[in-house]
């Protein structure tokens, strides 16, 4: 998923970061150079002897100031000084489909950030670093176990098993209102408690429907980002919430979107979006009343897009099974191909384990760091570095991170792209009010468990990703990696 940008639209990760490294008026820039040690480099005449190439999640130089990979290379220093004859060096590489094709070439970076998973491993592109983990005796509870568990599940499609990555952050969302037009309109603020109909009630209570986009308001916002993350579909975590999904969890073969509670959350979402009490207006003049914020540029953009505003955050809606938001899986890795996976090990301890680099990402760009237990010091950091931020109850966000709130899923096992597309078709037509919701979800079932039963010849080691990760349980909503 990206953050949100200044009318709810997602945000590059390329102006994530831009947002994020100005937060609060280069607040957050000037807590990363009083704590972290001088800006300026400091002089080595250790001989290298070896340069790690290392890519993380911005892609350097395009699009991003020269400032902030200065930053980065500050924010590695503890790293470097205990490392002298290492030289990192950023990589310039665009995102996945670049990375694989270098790392095919021979010429990958040693660690690398990303988001979709199973390709690498597929590939035999990542290195298995569970050795490193046993050998030092690295507790894998300090990160979320949803996201844990999704990984060790990509590797046992590898008869050798393993583990391949770590999570990189953990990044979820709670509801931004904007407290303002409650006030102007009389409309009391929501409670902690509030379940999915009374939100749904104020979304539609708040709406103001006109043709003059300067007269429009948008009750709410809800998260769109359907099967495959451009449809119409709502995001995964409100399907689970409903007790539906799009996959069933003990069989990655069988679609469950003509589920009861699938269905239901279908017809609410679509009902909304029909009513015009959801879209996307513009938070900061009241023309958008509520909408989700997330915790990697969402909140930064908010810290220098909603100066004046009078707003706050909320937890997410209780839904019919429970309370859930939404999880991303991204994280970082080791290139196969890596000359010295001793140091590349390291180094990417150093990002996940240690809590240096978790601190200084907070410091940069308020990112949410990658363990549970840091959340509470998150919540501080944010509030010193970024005073717009100051008195928001980010305390919300702590909660349900601490609660495993945030949604892990899974993808169909084979086919997924086809299946995806016939998902969007149907719901499509539902949305526009050509096809019942109910129709609509079992025509697309239909199509999808047959796409899965010719799939059932041709089985891919993605596909045996899928298979493994499913777990056992009741019905849970499905996301693909990165949504």
């Amino acid at each position: 998923m990206k953050p949100f940008g200044a009318a709810g639209r997602p945000l590059s990760r390329r102006v994530a970061l831009r947002s994020g490294a100005i937060a609060a008026g280069g607040a957050a820039v000037a807590a990363v150079a009083a704590g972290c040690g001088p800006t300026a480099a400091k002089p080595t005449r250790t001989p290298v002897t070896f340069t790690l190439v290392w890519r993380p999640w911005y892609n350097f130089p395009n699009g991003t100031a020269a400032s902030a990979l200065h930053l980065y290379q500050e924010g590695i220093r503890p790293w470097l000084d205990q490392n002298r004859g290492v030289r990192v060096q950023i990589s310039t590489m665009g995102y996945q489909t670049a990375t694989i094709a270098a790392m095919l070439a021979g010429a990958g970076p040693d660690v690398f950030e990303d988001w979709v998973l199973p390709p690498y491993i597929e590939q035999n592109l990542v290195y298995d670093f569970e050795p490193y983990l046993r050998q030092e005796n690295i507790n894998t509870s300090l990160f979320p176990k949803g996201e844990m568990d999704f990984f060790y599940a990509a590797a046992r499609f590898n008869p050798k098993g393993g583990l391949y990555c770590l999570p990189a952050y953990i990044h979820t969302l709670a509801m931004a209102v904007n407290e303002g037009v409650l006030d102007t309109i009389g409309q009391k603020y929501p409670q902690p408690d509030w379940t999915y109909r009374q939100w749904t009630d104020l979304w539609l209570s708040t709406t103001v429907k006109s043709a003059d986009p300067t007269k429009r308001r948008y009750g709410g916002q809800l998260y769109w980002g359907g099967y495959d993350y451009h449809g119409s579909n709502p995001a995964p975590f409100y399907l689970k919430g409903f007790g539906g999904g799009y996959v069933d969890p003990s069989d990655a073969t069988k679609c469950t979107l003509d589920h009861p509670g699938s269905i239901a959350c279908l017809e609410w979402a679509y009902q909304l979006q029909q009513e015009q009490a959801i879209g996307y207006g513009d938070f900061a003049t009241g023309r958008q009343v509520t909408q989700p914020r997330g915790t990697a540029g969402g909140l930064p953009f908010s810290a220098t897009a909603w100066k004046g505003v009078k707003w706050n955050l909320y937890p997410m809606p209780v839904w019919p099974k429970g309370r859930y938001t939404f999880a991303a899986s991204d994280f970082y890795a080791i290139y196969n191909g890596t000359k010295r996976p001793d140091i590349a090990w390291s180094f990417l301890k150093f990002l996940c384990v240690d809590t240096h680099w978790q601190r200084f990402m907070m410091r940069m760009a308020l990112n949410g760091p990658n363990q549970g237990r840091l959340y509470p010091e998150w919540s501080r950091v944010v509030q010193s570095v970024a005073p717009p931020l100051r008195g928001k109850n980010l305390d919300v966000i702590v909660q349900a991170v601490q609660k495993n709130e945030p949604y892990f899923g899974h993808s169909f096992e084979y086919n997924d792209a086809a299946s995806a597309a016939a998902i969007n078709r149907y719901t499509g037509l539902a949305l526009a009010r050509k096809m019942s919701v109910t129709t609509a979800a079992r025509e697309a079932t239909r199509v999808v468990d047959a796409l899965q039963k010719a799939g059932q010849t041709t089985t891919t080691a993605s596909n045996r990703f899928t298979r493994a990760f499913a777990p056992k349980g009741p019905m849970i909503a499905k996301v693909q990696p990165g949504l």
